[in-house]
């Protein structure tokens, strides 16, 4: 069934996903602080509404999807929103942020009337293009089952974690694999270049043994080894070092307060600051490699 979408957020991740709840049938009006953004116009004329606030895109549609940078603006955006939501509205938020902001957001639209859902996504700005993003769900079953129709149209992987928050701490753990290995990748590579190995083989037997990962696959600091790889293409971000970074303060502090060791967590940290300090931090996280010489 067509639902009337509110977007918030279009940028790079928000963009082609507004395209796809427009190929699915659905109405969509649209906020994002930066008007002159390039997704903005071809939503736009792609048939989508731009209206002047967050409020307005909660008076004018009966789900809202927020896809914003942190915790501060999903925090403003929402209550923008809920500040004119009717009740029996839902709110889905797919940005990267802690689980607690999330559990007090929900709290605030439960008090209105208005189903919230914690959604985050995995699978960059491709997965955003293509409609294959996995959908990590923290919610009540109901409001899951609700808002599965339109999260088909933006992911081919959709899970429901648990109530408010475990989507959250399900994307934080994943990204904390990927980030942390990213670094294992980089010093590796670096191993088998001090030691002369012939690149593009040493990469197929990574693939072929238990060094296999999705940072081997598509991020490894080899030149012209793989294809769409950053590292070919001047560090062009799928997943930014600055976003990258922000993620990883918020797995640190998710985990301590679930009382879990972060054993190496400051050394990985570490890593992506000196690459913001280069100047590094609108690049891709493959970018590092920079760093680790």
């Amino acid at each position: 069934m067509a639902e009337h979408i509110g977007l918030i957020g279009v940028g790079a991740m928000g963009g082609p996903m507004g395209q796809n709840l427009l190929k699915a049938g659905h109405s969509l009006v649209i906020y994002s602080r930066t008007k002159t953004r390039p997704e903005v116009e071809q939503l736009v004329q792609g048939g989508a509404a731009y209206v002047a606030s967050p409020a307005e895109v909660g008076r004018g549609a009966n789900v809202v999807i927020t896809m914003v940078g942190n915790a501060d603006d999903a925090r403003q955006v929402t209550r923008g929103v809920l500040s004119t939501m009717a009740r029996g509205g839902m709110i889905i938020g797919m940005e990267t942020i802690d689980p607690a902001t999330r559990r007090d957001l929900e709290a605030e639209a439960s008090a209105k009337g208005v189903a919230y859902l914690d959604a985050p996504v995995s699978g960059g700005t491709i997965g955003a293009e293509r409609g294959t993003l996995t959908i990590m769900v923290g919610s009540t079953k109901e409001a899951f089952e609700r808002a599965r129709p339109i999260l088909s149209a933006l992911g081919t992987n959709i899970y429901h974690c648990g109530p408010i928050g475990t989507g959250a701490v399900a994307k934080l753990s994943n990204n904390w694999i990927y980030l942390a290995s990213m670094v294992s990748v980089v010093q590796a590579a670096r191993m088998a270049q001090r030691a002369k190995l012939e690149e593009a083989s040493t990469h197929e037997i990574w693939l072929k043994s238990t060094g296999d990962c999705v940072a081997v696959r598509t991020r490894v600091p080899f030149r012209q080894v793989v294809q769409n790889n950053p590292v070919d293409q001047d560090y062009r971000p799928g997943y930014p070092i600055e976003h990258a970074l922000k993620d990883l303060k918020l797995i640190e502090s998710s985990a301590r307060e679930l009382g879990v060791s972060t054993l190496g967590m400051a050394d990985v940290i570490s890593v992506y600051e000196q690459a913001v300090q280069r100047g590094l931090a609108k690049k891709d996280i493959s970018a590092i490699a920079e760093v680790l010489r």
